[in-house]
């Protein structure tokens, strides 16, 4: 059975199967061996490898390390991410609507559609339904900026972008890279977690804007 499935000179991704019934001894050679042969994770001694060795045995999916020079060890659903890949702050981009964006730097990509009734099936995540007459219909692309707040649906008042994410346990090294879309200084949606309650659609709503946003 495979257990790299990708490597680069600044991470290695391996299988979780196999790695999670290994013996120590042996889960200890691999991950030693993987962290030799990427030239960003050899900083990492024996301590870490132990380390490591507790988040793929009994972590959770989610669940990481940050580990010295930036590292970080990811258990994912199916495997398990070792990177020192530095996530950048995203560039500024425009989405018209309709239209698409791949999110500078990333392989998300942002669709947005315009109808007059509303689709339903909106988990204000991955799908935010709101009214096209309040965002209007070209938005900007962005990472956050110092001082950025919204009013996150659901809450009822309005809170700092950046306590949001803390609140949300978003990993320090991840929130640069969370595509936020706005409408002039307006936040509208911090994508794939929370539409702005200023924004979403209503029963006077005229035309609908779907955002969607597609990972892979």
């Amino acid at each position: 059975m495979p257990l790299l499935r990708n490597k680069t000179d600044e991470e290695a991704e391996l299988f979780l199967v196999p790695l999670e019934s290994m013996n120590t001894v042996l889960l200890r050679r691999v991950l030693r061996k993987v962290i030799g042969l990427v030239k960003g994770l050899r900083g990492l001694d024996f301590k870490h490898i132990e380390e490591m060795i507790g988040l793929i045995k009994k972590g959770k999916p989610g669940d990481r390390l940050c580990l010295p020079g930036s590292v970080r060890a990811v258990k994912k659903y199916s495997t398990f991410l070792i990177t020192a890949k530095r996530i950048e702050r995203l560039k500024t981009s425009v989405i018209d609507c309709p239209g698409s964006l791949r999110v500078a730097g990333t392989d998300a990509v942002i669709t947005a559609a315009v109808q007059e009734k509303d689709p339903g099936g909106a988990d204000g995540r991955r799908i935010a339904v709101l009214d096209a007459g309040k965002t209007g219909l070209s938005l900007t692309v962005r990472g956050r900026k110092d001082g950025d707040y919204f009013y996150p649906s659901g809450f009822g008042h309005r809170k700092k972008l950046q306590d949001f994410l803390v609140d949300e346990k978003v990993p320090r090294d991840e929130r640069d890279g969370i595509p936020v879309v706005a409408s002039g200084d307006d936040i509208v949606w911090v994508a794939g977690m929370r539409a702005d309650e200023r924004f979403i659609a209503r029963e006077d709503t005229r035309q609908f804007l779907i955002l969607t946003l597609h990972t892979g």
